[in-house]
């Protein structure tokens, strides 16, 4: 009998011993949020007594100036080569620590701020914003605890196959140090592509549930239309533009009358100069750029490269950063079969775009709905889409009825995830703001314990508009 309780005591004791571990792995795995694009929030030399913005040379007075001087060339040379020539120095000037080498290599010391390990580390001191991912990353460690939240930053410029490897160090360590065996994550912007390349190189295995946030996961028009030399000022974009910085004060005719001068001028002037722009400053600085040919459409980054680099001197010269262009476009030209490879085995996928607003207009695809930065269709994974200020034909009839929106703006049946694919009208490119209904809407698409569905994410509609406190409410008609 002895022996009997002493053995019965020890399972008591081994099974009371055990119960937290079986509790832990209950608990909602660490976030790894993924962030976007920090334009102006890169450094050049960081950390050392030349630390400075690597974009600081971009201002209102420098472009200004620019102008004047190329004006002053041109008239005193009589010569329209002489405003290009002026132009591209300072162009080439203000971008200059942005540009990679012709292998797609950072030729300046360029980082960003970065958070390695835990945000607890960093949650006193960080000076967080109020909108976007800072926002998002507070509104995480608030919910979660800053110990379970992983801030992923990184140069937005470099090549996502090699990011990934930082993307994996990251997930890895957030699963050590939490003794599990996934993560959960938020790809923001273009974090969505870096995350492609992660999921390409490691696998699925260790995701969760991914929300992919105003993501750049099929690419972007803007850079595949600029990489084939589709720069235009396109006139129902900006019509679109100016009507929704005014509010309505002016009448629809009269912007449209603006704008389609505005177009008319705008384009003989691009006409005019655009080759030497191209020549003398786009091929040596964004061409370089790995990141940017990694949001090119994969069907069309043959022609991009043919655009870009026309002779075979070129391609011979630029052959590093072209290499790393063609790897992209394969893991893109796979990446919705790999999704949905990764949601048939368990990897919960969620997608959250905005629309209703407006793209920046200087290129041929800006007529689409956007957000203010990246083109909605292409966020929300294929979505069919009216041109902006229109709606879908009378005539249209959707796939499924219940995946055209009650404005008719947007049919969802035509997305790579139907079903795991929400709208948000008028909210801007990756919103956030803490204790939102966006944020809140977010945070219930990763705590799900099932694969997020229209269906099943109660008090959320597949449509949903935002207003400017990022509270939520169903699209109407």
């Amino acid at each position: 009998m002895k022996k009997f309780l002493a053995v019965l005591l020890s399972l008591l004791t081994m099974f009371t011993l055990l119960t937290p571990a079986f509790a832990a792995e209950e608990e909602t795995p660490p976030l790894v949020i993924v962030r976007g694009m920090q334009f102006t929030g890169q450094y050049t030399d960081l950390g050392t007594e030349n630390e400075h913005p690597y974009l600081e040379r971009i201002s209102a007075g420098n472009i200004a100036v620019a102008v004047i001087k190329a004006l002053v060339s041109a008239i005193v040379s009589h010569s329209r080569d002489a405003f290009a020539d002026s132009m591209i120095e300072s162009l080439l000037w203000m971008f200059e620590e942005m540009a990679c080498d012709s292998d797609g290599n950072s030729i300046y010391d360029v980082s960003p701020v970065v958070y390695p390990g835990a945000f607890s580390q960093y949650i006193d001191s960080a000076d967080l914003g109020d909108g976007g991912e800072d926002a998002l990353l507070a509104a995480a460690c608030e919910r979660y605890g800053a110990e379970n939240v992983y801030y992923f930053v990184y140069d937005w410029r470099l090549d996502p196959y090699d990011v990934a490897e930082d993307i994996y160090d990251t997930v890895e360590q957030a699963k050590a140090e939490h003794q599990t065996d996934k993560v959960n994550v938020i790809a923001c912007s273009m974090g969505g592509v870096m995350l492609n390349a992660y999921m390409y190189r490691y696998g699925y295995e260790s995701i969760n549930s991914c929300v992919h946030l105003s993501s750049t996961f099929q690419g972007t028009y803007c850079t595949t239309d600029l990489f084939q030399g589709k720069a235009v000022l396109n006139s129902q974009a900006l019509s679109f533009l100016l009507q929704n910085q005014t509010g309505g004060a002016l009448p629809s005719s009269i912007i449209n009358a603006v704008s389609s001068v505005a177009g008319m001028l705008c384009n003989l002037f691009i006409d005019e100069f655009k080759g030497d722009i191209y020549e003398g400053f786009m091929r040596s600085t964004f061409a370089t750029i790995p990141s940017l040919w990694a949001v090119t459409l994969p069907d069309e980054l043959e022609s991009c490269i043919d655009y870009v680099f026309p002779t075979v001197a070129l391609q011979e010269e630029y052959s590093g950063v072209i290499a790393r262009a063609r790897r992209m476009g394969e893991i893109n030209a796979q990446t919705d079969q790999m999704l949905l490879n990764a949601q048939a085995d368990g990897c919960k996928i969620s997608v959250v775009a905005s629309y209703n607003g407006s793209c920046v207009p200087f290129y041929a695809r800006a007529n689409v709905h956007g957000d203010g930065t990246l083109e909605s269709p292409l966020m929300l994974g294929g979505a069919t889409m009216a041109p902006v200020g229109e709606t879908l034909a009378e005539s249209y009839a959707a796939a499924e009825p219940a995946c055209l929106s009650p404005d008719r703006i947007l049919d969802m049946s035509t997305a790579l995830f139907p079903e795991n694919t929400w709208a948000l009208k008028g909210a801007p490119h990756v919103p956030s703001r803490v204790g939102s209904d966006v944020t809140e809407f977010l945070f219930a698409l990763i705590e799900s314990d099932a694969q997020p569905t229209v269906s099943n994410m109660t008090g959320y509609t597949q449509f949903m508009q935002a207003d400017s406190e990022l509270q939520l409410q169903p699209v109407t008609a």
